[in-house]
């Protein structure tokens, strides 16, 4: 009788084979499942952003604490020094928007959006007539490098829609309205 102390080769390579079919089946669960979980955090933070638009709509337009306020929610003004400060901002008669970052800029949002490393950018859309501010939809693209890693709506990915050009105007903000805004609330500099 042979005393057996190992396992055969054919015993080792039936383990790893059968080892390597679970890794294939499993990865692509695994990744699948993390990738959901990034897009349901985005919106959460769409959902967050909408809420602390209102806020700010809330304090600045609605109610404001200080009559200095009023100043930053006026997009209708023909007086340009008072349409560039507005953190409300207007691209036609019908639509208005807020840029995430004067929300940031202003505290009523604190954390970045982020599609798991990529940093996203973004607005607070609203579409009405009666200029009440309500009901805004959260619109938010995370470019990395060219690529888009996770976008709202799909014509972001076309520069000449819409969307995108009201997320350049966010870009390229000269008048840094969220700062100037803080720097009135807080330090009581407003001009």
């Amino acid at each position: 009788m042979k005393n057996k102390n190992g396992f055969t080769l054919m015993e080792l390579l039936g383990v790893i084979v059968i080892l390597g079919l679970l890794v294939a089946i499993s990865v692509p669960a695994v990744t699948k499942i993390l990738n959901k979980n990034k897009i349901n955090a985005i919106k959460i933070d769409e959902n967050n952003l909408s809420d602390a638009s209102q806020l700010l709509i809330n304090d600045f337009c609605d109610n404001p604490i200080s009559s200095k306020y009023k100043e930053y929610c006026k997009p209708d003004s023909t007086d340009t020094t008072t349409k560039n400060k507005s953190l409300v901002r207007k691209k036609d008669d019908f639509t208005y928007y807020i840029c995430i970052s004067d929300l940031k800029a202003l505290n009523y949002y604190e954390s970045d959006i982020k599609y798991g490393t990529t940093l996203c950018e973004g607005y607070v859309l609203f579409k009405n007539d009666d200029k009440k501010f309500r009901n805004g939809k959260t619109y938010v693209s995370c470019k990395d490098g060219s690529d888009y890693a996770y976008v709202t709506d799909e014509t972001f990915k076309d520069s000449d829609s819409e969307y995108s050009k009201i997320l350049d105007d966010c870009k390229t903000d000269t008048n840094n309205r969220g700062e100037t805004a803080y720097n009135c609330v807080k330090n009581g500099a407003c001009n």
